[in-house]
Protein backbone atom coordinates (compact mmCIF):
# COMPACT_ATOMS: atom_id res chain seq x y z
CA UNK A 1 0.00 0.00 0.00
CA UNK A 2 2.82 2.35 0.91
CA UNK A 3 4.70 1.46 -2.23
CA UNK A 4 1.63 2.15 -4.39
CA UNK A 5 1.17 5.55 -2.74
CA UNK A 6 4.84 6.43 -3.33
CA UNK A 7 4.52 5.47 -7.00
CA UNK A 8 1.44 7.66 -7.38
CA UNK A 9 3.21 10.59 -5.70
CA UNK A 10 6.23 10.12 -7.98
CA UNK A 11 4.06 10.04 -11.12
CA UNK A 12 2.18 13.16 -9.98
CA UNK A 13 5.44 14.98 -9.27
CA UNK A 14 6.79 13.91 -12.68
CA UNK A 15 3.63 15.18 -14.40
CA UNK A 16 3.88 18.49 -12.51
CA UNK A 17 7.53 18.83 -13.54
CA UNK A 18 6.68 18.13 -17.18
CA UNK A 19 3.82 20.65 -17.08
CA UNK A 20 6.08 23.25 -15.45
CA UNK A 21 8.83 22.74 -18.05
CA UNK A 22 6.31 22.92 -20.89
CA UNK A 23 4.83 26.13 -19.48
CA UNK A 24 8.31 27.63 -19.09
CA UNK A 25 9.20 26.81 -22.70
CA UNK A 26 5.93 28.25 -23.95
CA UNK A 27 6.54 31.45 -22.00
CA UNK A 28 10.08 31.63 -23.42
CA UNK A 29 8.83 31.19 -26.99
CA UNK A 30 6.09 33.76 -26.42
CA UNK A 31 8.65 36.22 -25.02
CA UNK A 32 10.87 35.78 -28.08
CA UNK A 33 7.93 36.30 -30.43
CA UNK A 34 6.86 39.42 -28.54
CA UNK A 35 10.43 40.73 -28.58
CA UNK A 36 10.65 40.19 -32.33
CA UNK A 37 7.31 41.92 -32.83
CA UNK A 38 8.44 44.81 -30.62
CA UNK A 39 11.62 45.16 -32.66
CA UNK A 40 9.68 45.31 -35.92
CA UNK A 41 7.16 47.68 -34.41
CA UNK A 42 9.94 49.97 -33.15
CA UNK A 43 11.55 50.11 -36.60
CA UNK A 44 10.58 53.10 -38.75
CA UNK A 45 9.91 53.17 -42.47
CA UNK A 46 12.01 54.92 -45.09
CA UNK A 47 9.67 57.94 -45.22
CA UNK A 48 10.11 58.51 -41.49
CA UNK A 49 13.89 58.14 -41.75
CA UNK A 50 13.95 60.62 -44.64
CA UNK A 51 11.78 63.07 -42.69
CA UNK A 52 14.23 62.94 -39.76
CA UNK A 53 17.22 63.47 -42.06
CA UNK A 54 15.40 66.45 -43.60
CA UNK A 55 14.59 67.86 -40.15
CA UNK A 56 18.24 67.49 -39.16
CA UNK A 57 19.26 69.49 -42.25
CA UNK A 58 16.71 72.19 -41.41
CA UNK A 59 18.23 72.53 -37.94
CA UNK A 60 21.71 72.87 -39.41
CA UNK A 61 20.63 75.69 -41.74
CA UNK A 62 20.58 78.27 -38.93
CA UNK A 63 23.68 76.96 -37.11
CA UNK A 64 27.39 77.40 -37.25
CA UNK A 65 30.01 75.07 -35.75
CA UNK A 66 29.79 76.69 -32.30
CA UNK A 67 25.99 76.45 -32.15
CA UNK A 68 26.19 72.84 -33.29
CA UNK A 69 28.67 72.02 -30.53
CA UNK A 70 26.62 73.78 -27.84
CA UNK A 71 23.14 72.47 -28.65
CA UNK A 72 22.86 71.12 -32.18
CA UNK A 73 24.79 67.88 -31.71
CA UNK A 74 22.37 66.55 -29.10
CA UNK A 75 19.35 67.55 -31.19
CA UNK A 76 20.71 65.80 -34.28
CA UNK A 77 21.61 62.68 -32.29
CA UNK A 78 18.04 62.45 -30.98
CA UNK A 79 16.78 62.54 -34.56
CA UNK A 80 19.36 60.04 -35.86
CA UNK A 81 20.36 57.38 -33.31
CA UNK A 82 23.73 55.71 -33.76
CA UNK A 83 22.07 52.38 -34.54
CA UNK A 84 18.50 51.98 -35.77
CA UNK A 85 16.30 49.84 -38.00
CA UNK A 86 14.19 50.71 -41.04
CA UNK A 87 11.47 48.61 -42.63
CA UNK A 88 11.53 48.51 -46.43
CA UNK A 89 8.87 46.32 -48.05
CA UNK A 90 8.51 44.24 -44.90
CA UNK A 91 12.26 43.70 -44.50
CA UNK A 92 14.26 45.20 -41.64
CA UNK A 93 17.44 47.07 -42.58
CA UNK A 94 20.09 47.95 -40.00
CA UNK A 95 21.13 51.61 -40.22
CA UNK A 96 24.53 52.65 -38.88
CA UNK A 97 24.89 56.40 -38.25
CA UNK A 98 28.26 55.99 -36.52
CA UNK A 99 29.94 58.37 -38.99
CA UNK A 100 27.80 61.24 -37.66
CA UNK A 101 28.78 60.56 -34.06
CA UNK A 102 32.47 60.20 -34.97
CA UNK A 103 32.62 63.53 -36.81
CA UNK A 104 30.67 65.26 -34.01
CA UNK A 105 33.28 63.92 -31.58
CA UNK A 106 36.07 65.23 -33.82
CA UNK A 107 34.41 68.65 -33.86
CA UNK A 108 34.19 68.69 -30.07
CA UNK A 109 37.88 67.76 -29.69
CA UNK A 110 39.13 70.19 -32.36
CA UNK A 111 41.20 73.08 -31.02
CA UNK A 112 40.93 75.66 -33.78
CA UNK A 113 37.72 77.30 -35.06
CA UNK A 114 38.75 76.37 -38.62
CA UNK A 115 38.91 72.66 -37.75
CA UNK A 116 35.54 72.85 -36.00
CA UNK A 117 33.98 74.58 -39.03
CA UNK A 118 35.46 71.97 -41.38
CA UNK A 119 33.99 69.13 -39.32
CA UNK A 120 30.62 70.90 -39.19
CA UNK A 121 30.62 71.37 -42.97
CA UNK A 122 31.47 67.70 -43.40
CA UNK A 123 28.38 66.70 -41.38
CA UNK A 124 26.16 69.09 -43.31
CA UNK A 125 27.41 67.98 -46.74
CA UNK A 126 27.06 64.27 -45.94
CA UNK A 127 23.53 64.71 -44.62
CA UNK A 128 22.70 66.72 -47.74
CA UNK A 129 24.03 63.94 -49.96
CA UNK A 130 22.04 61.35 -47.99
CA UNK A 131 18.90 63.49 -48.27
CA UNK A 132 19.33 63.72 -52.06
CA UNK A 133 19.77 59.97 -52.39
CA UNK A 134 16.71 59.27 -50.25
CA UNK A 135 14.62 61.65 -52.38
CA UNK A 136 15.70 59.85 -55.54
CA UNK A 137 15.11 56.48 -53.93
CA UNK A 138 11.53 57.29 -52.95
CA UNK A 139 10.80 58.58 -56.43
CA UNK A 140 11.99 55.41 -58.15
CA UNK A 141 9.23 53.05 -59.17
CA UNK A 142 9.37 49.42 -58.06
CA UNK A 143 11.82 47.49 -60.22
CA UNK A 144 13.02 43.92 -60.55
CA UNK A 145 14.45 41.94 -57.67
CA UNK A 146 18.00 43.19 -58.09
CA UNK A 147 16.79 46.83 -57.95
CA UNK A 148 14.64 46.70 -54.86
CA UNK A 149 14.50 49.63 -52.47
CA UNK A 150 16.30 47.53 -49.86
CA UNK A 151 19.31 47.00 -52.10
CA UNK A 152 19.35 50.65 -53.16
CA UNK A 153 19.24 51.90 -49.58
CA UNK A 154 21.97 49.48 -48.53
CA UNK A 155 24.06 50.64 -51.49
CA UNK A 156 23.62 54.28 -50.44
CA UNK A 157 24.50 53.66 -46.80
CA UNK A 158 27.50 51.53 -47.73
CA UNK A 159 29.16 54.37 -49.63
CA UNK A 160 32.43 55.70 -48.30
CA UNK A 161 30.95 59.02 -47.10
CA UNK A 162 28.57 57.17 -44.77
CA UNK A 163 31.09 54.68 -43.39
CA UNK A 164 33.81 54.82 -40.80
CA UNK A 165 36.98 53.91 -42.61
CA UNK A 166 38.67 50.94 -40.96
CA UNK A 167 41.20 48.31 -41.93
CA UNK A 168 44.20 48.38 -44.22
CA UNK A 169 44.49 50.49 -47.33
CA UNK A 170 45.61 48.96 -50.62
CA UNK A 171 49.09 50.46 -50.14
CA UNK A 172 49.36 48.98 -46.64
CA UNK A 173 48.32 45.54 -47.91
CA UNK A 174 50.88 45.73 -50.72
CA UNK A 175 53.62 46.78 -48.31
CA UNK A 176 52.74 43.97 -45.89
CA UNK A 177 52.72 41.43 -48.76
CA UNK A 178 56.19 42.52 -49.90
CA UNK A 179 57.59 42.41 -46.35
CA UNK A 180 56.17 38.90 -45.84
CA UNK A 181 57.73 37.80 -49.15
CA UNK A 182 61.13 39.22 -48.13
CA UNK A 183 60.91 37.53 -44.75
CA UNK A 184 60.16 34.16 -46.37
CA UNK A 185 63.05 34.58 -48.80
CA UNK A 186 65.47 35.45 -46.02
CA UNK A 187 64.34 32.48 -43.92
CA UNK A 188 64.94 30.25 -46.97
CA UNK A 189 68.65 31.17 -46.96
CA UNK A 190 71.15 28.98 -45.05
CA UNK A 191 71.21 29.70 -41.33
CA UNK A 192 75.01 29.82 -41.00
CA UNK A 193 76.18 33.39 -41.33
CA UNK A 194 78.75 34.03 -44.04
CA UNK A 195 79.85 37.13 -45.88
CA UNK A 196 78.20 35.85 -49.05
CA UNK A 197 74.96 35.17 -47.20
CA UNK A 198 74.90 38.68 -45.72
CA UNK A 199 75.48 40.27 -49.12
CA UNK A 200 72.75 38.12 -50.64
CA UNK A 201 70.30 39.19 -47.92
CA UNK A 202 71.12 42.83 -48.60
CA UNK A 203 70.57 42.33 -52.35
CA UNK A 204 67.16 40.71 -51.71
CA UNK A 205 66.11 43.55 -49.41
CA UNK A 206 67.19 46.21 -51.90
CA UNK A 207 65.40 44.37 -54.72
CA UNK A 208 62.26 44.21 -52.60
CA UNK A 209 62.40 47.96 -51.93
CA UNK A 210 62.81 48.69 -55.64
CA UNK A 211 59.93 46.37 -56.56
CA UNK A 212 57.72 48.00 -53.91
CA UNK A 213 58.57 51.49 -55.19
CA UNK A 214 57.85 50.55 -58.81
CA UNK A 215 54.56 48.82 -57.95
CA UNK A 216 53.49 51.75 -55.77
CA UNK A 217 54.23 54.23 -58.57
CA UNK A 218 52.34 52.11 -61.12
CA UNK A 219 49.31 51.78 -58.86
CA UNK A 220 49.29 55.49 -58.11
CA UNK A 221 49.36 56.37 -61.82
CA UNK A 222 46.70 53.80 -62.62
CA UNK A 223 44.29 55.05 -59.94
CA UNK A 224 44.96 58.70 -60.79
CA UNK A 225 44.26 58.07 -64.47
CA UNK A 226 41.10 56.09 -63.64
CA UNK A 227 39.87 58.84 -61.33
CA UNK A 228 40.43 61.49 -64.01
CA UNK A 229 38.60 59.42 -66.61
CA UNK A 230 35.62 58.98 -64.27
CA UNK A 231 35.60 62.70 -63.47
CA UNK A 232 35.56 63.48 -67.18
CA UNK A 233 32.79 61.01 -67.87
CA UNK A 234 30.12 62.04 -65.34
CA UNK A 235 29.02 64.86 -63.07
CA UNK A 236 26.15 64.76 -60.59
CA UNK A 237 23.66 67.61 -60.18
CA UNK A 238 20.67 67.26 -57.82
CA UNK A 239 21.18 63.51 -57.72
CA UNK A 240 21.18 63.16 -61.54
CA UNK A 241 24.26 61.90 -63.37
CA UNK A 242 25.04 63.94 -66.49
CA UNK A 243 27.76 63.71 -69.13
CA UNK A 244 30.76 65.78 -68.14
CA UNK A 245 30.65 67.74 -71.40
CA UNK A 246 26.92 68.59 -71.31
CA UNK A 247 26.13 72.33 -71.58
CA UNK A 248 23.33 74.57 -70.35
CA UNK A 249 22.01 74.96 -73.92
CA UNK A 250 21.89 71.18 -74.39
CA UNK A 251 19.86 70.89 -71.20
CA UNK A 252 17.56 73.63 -72.50
CA UNK A 253 17.12 71.67 -75.73
CA UNK A 254 16.29 68.56 -73.70
CA UNK A 255 13.72 70.53 -71.69
CA UNK A 256 12.02 71.83 -74.83
CA UNK A 257 12.00 68.34 -76.35
CA UNK A 258 10.37 66.88 -73.24
CA UNK A 259 7.78 69.67 -73.29
CA UNK A 260 6.91 68.87 -76.91
CA UNK A 261 6.46 65.24 -75.87
CA UNK A 262 4.07 66.28 -73.09
CA UNK A 263 6.43 65.54 -70.16
CA UNK A 264 6.15 68.99 -68.58
CA UNK A 265 7.32 67.85 -65.15
CA UNK A 266 10.55 66.40 -66.59
CA UNK A 267 10.93 69.50 -68.78
CA UNK A 268 10.77 71.78 -65.73
CA UNK A 269 13.50 69.70 -64.04
CA UNK A 270 15.80 69.96 -67.08
CA UNK A 271 15.13 73.68 -67.30
CA UNK A 272 15.97 74.16 -63.63
CA UNK A 273 19.24 72.22 -63.97
CA UNK A 274 20.06 74.25 -67.10
CA UNK A 275 19.61 77.39 -65.01
CA UNK A 276 22.06 76.04 -62.43
CA UNK A 277 24.56 75.39 -65.23
CA UNK A 278 24.13 78.97 -66.47
CA UNK A 279 24.83 80.30 -62.99
CA UNK A 280 27.86 78.05 -62.70
CA UNK A 281 29.19 79.40 -66.01
CA UNK A 282 28.77 82.97 -64.71
CA UNK A 283 30.53 81.98 -61.44
CA UNK A 284 27.47 82.95 -59.39
CA UNK A 285 27.38 79.49 -57.82
CA UNK A 286 29.58 76.43 -58.04
CA UNK A 287 27.97 73.11 -58.91
CA UNK A 288 28.66 70.38 -56.36
CA UNK A 289 27.59 66.75 -56.45
CA UNK A 290 26.30 66.80 -52.86
CA UNK A 291 24.58 70.21 -52.98
CA UNK A 292 20.80 70.63 -53.00
CA UNK A 293 18.69 73.43 -54.45
CA UNK A 294 18.42 74.72 -50.87
CA UNK A 295 22.22 75.01 -50.71
CA UNK A 296 22.32 77.01 -53.92
CA UNK A 297 19.56 79.29 -52.64
CA UNK A 298 21.50 79.87 -49.42
CA UNK A 299 24.57 80.92 -51.41
CA UNK A 300 22.49 83.34 -53.47
CA UNK A 301 21.03 84.85 -50.31
CA UNK A 302 24.51 85.32 -48.85
CA UNK A 303 25.68 86.95 -52.09
CA UNK A 304 23.50 89.97 -51.29
CA UNK A 305 21.76 90.11 -54.70
CA UNK A 306 18.17 90.37 -53.47
CA UNK A 307 16.63 90.53 -56.95
CA UNK A 308 18.43 87.43 -58.16
CA UNK A 309 17.64 85.58 -54.94
CA UNK A 310 13.93 86.46 -55.18
CA UNK A 311 13.64 85.23 -58.78
CA UNK A 312 15.52 82.02 -58.02
CA UNK A 313 13.48 81.42 -54.88
CA UNK A 314 10.28 81.50 -56.94
CA UNK A 315 11.63 79.05 -59.55
CA UNK A 316 12.99 76.77 -56.83
CA UNK A 317 9.60 76.71 -55.14
CA UNK A 318 7.92 75.76 -58.43
CA UNK A 319 10.55 73.10 -59.11
CA UNK A 320 10.10 71.59 -55.65
CA UNK A 321 6.31 71.63 -56.03
CA UNK A 322 6.23 69.79 -59.35
CA UNK A 323 9.26 67.52 -59.03
CA UNK A 324 9.54 66.53 -55.38
CA UNK A 325 5.85 67.09 -54.70
CA UNK A 326 5.01 64.95 -57.76
CA UNK A 327 2.14 67.24 -58.74
CA UNK A 328 0.92 67.17 -62.33
CA UNK A 329 2.15 70.07 -64.45
CA UNK A 330 0.58 71.55 -67.57
CA UNK A 331 1.80 73.35 -70.66
CA UNK A 332 0.88 76.63 -68.97
CA UNK A 333 3.05 75.74 -65.96
CA UNK A 334 6.00 75.02 -68.22
CA UNK A 335 5.45 78.20 -70.25
CA UNK A 336 5.44 80.28 -67.06
CA UNK A 337 8.62 78.55 -65.85
CA UNK A 338 10.31 79.07 -69.24
CA UNK A 339 9.32 82.75 -69.28
CA UNK A 340 10.82 83.36 -65.84
CA UNK A 341 13.85 81.27 -66.85
CA UNK A 342 14.43 83.68 -69.78
CA UNK A 343 14.09 86.70 -67.52
CA UNK A 344 16.62 85.29 -65.08
CA UNK A 345 19.06 84.42 -67.89
CA UNK A 346 18.89 88.04 -69.07
CA UNK A 347 19.57 89.13 -65.49
CA UNK A 348 22.69 87.03 -65.05
CA UNK A 349 23.90 87.17 -68.67
CA UNK A 350 22.65 90.35 -70.42
CA UNK A 351 22.32 90.07 -74.19
CA UNK A 352 22.06 86.28 -74.23
CA UNK A 353 19.12 85.09 -76.30
CA UNK A 354 16.93 82.15 -75.27
CA UNK A 355 14.62 81.08 -78.08
CA UNK A 356 12.18 78.22 -78.53
CA UNK A 357 14.56 76.58 -81.00
CA UNK A 358 17.61 77.00 -78.77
Amino acid sequence: MLITRLKLNYQAAKADCFTSCLATRCLLILSLVLAACATIYAASDIADYHARVDEALSLLEDMDALAFENRGAEQIKKLLPQQEQIIVRGQVIEIDNTWLYDIASQLEKANSPADKEAAFEQIRSRLTALDNHLVELQETEAGPVYSTERQKLEAILSRSEFRVKKGETLGEKLRRWIMDLLERLIRWLPTQGTTFNSVLKMIIILAGVVVAAVLGLMLKRMFTREKRVKEREKRTVLGEELDQEVTANELLDAALRLAREGDYRGAIRKLYISLLFQMDEQRIIQLESSATNRDYLRKLRLSGNARLFSAMEYLTGKFDYFWYGKFASSEADFSDFLSRYRELIQEISPGREVTQSA
